[in-house]
Order: structure tokens, then sequence, then C-alpha cells
């Protein structure tokens, strides 16, 4: 978005608005500046799908991890779960989640 902004930002510098149609200047402006949030759009699209498979992969294993999670060593509970505040820390949020019967441990 910022990018498409400054590139906008310098066309305007860069072309003379007295040698051009300011209406013809306007669509242009108007045509370049879609064209860039299209594609950063397709860019970002494209490359969240390629990925979804292996989020619920990643995401399966940590909920099977949290739901074990008083049987896990502190450096696995740190390397799984990004709350970095210390194993302890780890396991009272889980202690909490599963006292209130919350996210994973509704059932």
């Amino acid at each position: 978005m910022f990018l498409t902004i400054g590139i906008v930002m310098l066309l305007i510098k860069l072309i003379d608005e007295s040698m051009l149609n300011k209406r013809i200047f306007l669509i242009t402006v108007s045509i370049l500046s879609l064209s860039f949030i299209t594609l950063g759009h397709l860019t970002t699209n494209t490359d969240e799908i390629f990925k979804s498979d292996y989020r619920k992969i990643i995401y399966g294993i940590v909920e099977e991890k949290a739901k074990n999670y008083k049987n896990l060593s502190d450096q696995e509970l740190e390397d799984t779960f990004e709350y970095h505040r210390g194993p302890e820390q780890i396991r009272h949020a889980f202690e909490i989640l599963e006292r209130q019967k919350l996210n994973i441990f509704k059932n």
C-alpha cells in the first residue's frame, strides 16, 4: 500500500501536468494505482494459497502438543509455543485455559 502511494507520488513529480491534459493524467494515475494494488493482492493471495496446507498440518501438531502440555519438557514447550516468557508461564497459561474450559479444552 505504501509502495503504491510512493510510486504514485513519484509519478506526479516526474510528469509535468502542464504538458498533459489533467483528465488524462488523473485517469493514468488511477489505472496505475489500481494495477499496483491488484498486483500486490494477487502476489499475497498466491503465497497464502501455497502455505495453507502446511498451516493445517502445523496447527494440528501444535494442538496435540497443547493437549499434552503437562508431559512436555521445558525445551519442547519453548520450541513449540510462541510465548517467550518461559515454560512456567506457558504451563500456567494452559492451566487457565484448561480450568476455564477454553479453546482446545472446550470438550
